[in-house]
């Protein structure tokens, strides 16, 4: 019986022992099996800090990039800004070329009009006093004969008909003097003598 009873204890005993090395596997394995789930959230924790890093960089490159364009639309419009400044410049100094140009054409040619005008007058002058000058010539001339003609020494038929002729010739060249000075030339000759 007491072997019997030791046989019982010792069989008790190992399955005891058998039971505690289960139950020591069994918390080594729960410790190991929470130390790999702790280590795979620290994993995903940090691969999810990463991910929030890459998209925040991403973030800032195209808060850069938007940046940039816009300064680039910016220098465009000052650009073509400028660029109109110096187009409206450029046709309002062709438009003042032009109407200087006109005006020189125009005041040339007014001066030339204005000069033509005034050598015309001129001539019209100096053939007014060209004619005076011949018709003083002609009345002097008739005149100086009709002197010699009265002269004595002289027949009276020779001084009669010189006087005669030489009277009618000089007033017929007096009536012709004034009708060429009233008539034939206009007013503004006359002034202009």
């Amino acid at each position: 019986m007491a072997a019997s009873r030791k046989r019982s204890s010792r069989k008790s005993a190992k399955k005891a022992a058998v039971r505690r090395a289960t139950k020591k596997r069994a918390v080594k394995r729960t410790v190991a099996r929470k130390a790999v789930a702790r280590k795979a959230g620290r994993k995903a924790v940090a691969r999810k800090a990463a991910k929030r890093k890459v998209a925040r960089k991403a973030v800032a490159r195209k808060a850069v990039k938007r940046s940039v364009a816009r300064k680039a639309v910016a220098k465009k419009a000052v650009r073509r800004a400028a660029a109109k400044k110096a187009a409206r410049k450029r046709v309002v100094k062709k438009a003042v070329k032009r109407a200087a140009v006109a005006a020189a054409v125009t005041g040339a040619a007014a001066g030339g009009a204005a000069a033509a005008g005034t050598a015309a007058r001129r001539e019209k002058a100096r053939s007014v006093i060209s004619r005076v000058v011949e018709q003083v010539k002609e009345t002097a001339g008739s005149i100086g004969g009709s002197v010699s003609g009265m002269m004595p020494g002289r027949s009276s038929g020779m001084g009669s008909s010189g006087m005669g002729s030489s009277g009618m010739g000089s007033s017929s060249s007096m009536r012709d003097d004034d009708d060429m000075m009233g008539g034939g030339t206009g007013g503004d000759d006359n002034e202009e003598f």
